[in-house]
């Protein structure tokens, strides 16, 4: 695995390198030119992120005959069956995917050069420098990303209105306000850690401030999570049960229900990032956000987290690959993405598009801010394998419910997974 050479340079200043039942229907077309059946996978739920992608589709298939767009939206293990379909002869042609995947996919020659596109929408000059790094491998750009995310720490202010507290700055405060919360029978703190995505998710906002970017890569690479950061890190969640702050209960909580009790006020808080504005206002439109996320420890190795969300891209030599590249130059340009701004809460990686963002939104909120994010603070599991953050995820719910100690679910949950 190759380690991005990461400076202080912040997110939207990175002019660096950073460098099977599912399957039917892939790879389906047998038309030359810019016509045929273009399979279009995305991680991308369609209740969701991926909310208008049904109509895009459909408008371009209107506008242009002979074309066929067959979406494949976040299917059950998205993953495991995505990089099945990769390494077969029944690939789908045009991909909605994570960073690791476009590097490890451009790696094994999967994937097409996408560098016209950027000319060919019109939008060279107009897409951030951080969204054309995170899609570029060894100088060639393989992938397009539709936005960039910036951590936030949400919050119901319902649930403070009749505490009369500030939002916690620090830890201490942090650690006062949830016994006040808990005092009125509320939740200071719900991730919504049943599910192992949403808890490796949940180290997002703990990687930057206790171990960083470039050791996150570096152990991986070695192949050994041993380190006192890491410890330190998964110490944390369990000194914040210890403190009330966090609930074991959060290991047998949905995503989705803790996300409506932060709506109704009976969870007040969520440290969690941009990609989940869109979900959390169609809850409850007063859902707001600290200036500044709680400083758990004096000294961090990054106060702000995000990255590069979804990477557009199009598998190589395909019989399809005219019409694909065509379907991609039409979706990246600023009026389609305009449309996945404006109905997702996403933050776009086009200046033009996040023009129309509301003003007063967290949308706007976040997009202001997205220049703060250093790259020691970009989101781990767009860098290592996924397998080795679903680990993670796992050793956050043992630590959490209390199942195993840190170094207890490290070595036999993290580093477990090295020796199989």
């Amino acid at each position: 695995m190759t380690n991005p050479q990461l400076s202080r340079r912040t997110l939207l200043g990175l002019a660096g390198g950073m460098a099977a039942t599912l399957l039917s229907g892939c790879g389906s077309g047998d038309s030359d030119g810019a016509t045929g059946v273009i399979n279009f996978w995305s991680y991308y739920e369609a209740a969701e992120r991926g909310a208008t992608f049904g109509d895009l589709a459909k408008r371009y298939e209107a506008a242009n005959a002979g074309v066929t767009i067959n979406l494949n939206l976040a299917p059950q293990n998205f993953n495991t069956v995505l990089r099945t379909a990769m390494m077969s002869d029944d690939r789908p042609e045009f991909l909605g995917i994570t960073q690791y995947n476009m590097r490890d996919f451009a790696a094994a020659g999967l994937l097409a050069d996408v560098g016209t596109v950027l000319d060919d929408a019109g939008i060279r000059d107009d897409i951030f420098p951080a969204a054309i790094e995170a899609g570029t491998v060894d100088g060639t750009l393989y992938g397009i990303s539709d936005a960039l995310r910036f951590g936030m720490w949400f919050y119901n202010p319902k649930g403070f209105d009749d505490l009369g507290i500030e939002p916690p700055k620090t830890y201490d405060d942090l650690a006062e306000a949830a016994g006040r919360i808990r005092a009125k029978k509320r939740y200071p703190i719900l991730f919504g850690l049943k599910e192992v995505n949403t808890a490796a998710n949940s180290f997002q906002a703990f990687v930057p401030t206790f171990i960083g970017l470039t050791e996150m890569i570096k152990a991986s690479a070695a192949r050994d999570y041993t380190g006192q950061p890491f410890v330190d890190a998964l110490t944390m969640y369990r000194t914040m049960v210890e403190d009330g702050i966090l609930d074991p209960a959060d290991t047998g909580m949905a995503a989705a229900d803790t996300q409506a009790m932060l709506a109704t006020g009976e969870a007040v808080m969520l440290p969690s990032a941009s990609y989940q504005i869109g979900s959390l206002i169609k809850l409850d439109p007063e859902i707001s956000a600290f200036d500044e996320p709680v400083k758990l420890i004096d000294d961090p190795v990054a106060t702000y987290w995000g990255g590069a969300g979804q990477m557009y891209c199009l598998t190589a030599d395909s019989a399809v690959e005219e019409a694909a590249r065509k379907l991609l130059t039409w979706w990246v340009s600023p009026e389609q993405l305009t449309v996945q701004v404006e109905k997702s809460g996403l933050v776009s990686s086009l200046r033009s598009a996040n023009e129309k963002i509301p003003a007063g939104g967290l949308a706007e909120f976040a997009a202001a801010r997205l220049d703060q994010v250093d790259p020691e603070g970009l989101f781990y599991n767009n860098y290592i394998p996924p397998g080795e953050a679903e680990a993670w995820g796992r050793a956050i719910q043992e630590v959490v419910s209390g199942a195993k100690t840190p170094e207890q679910a490290i070595e036999t949950t993290v580093q477990a997974g090295f020796k199989g």
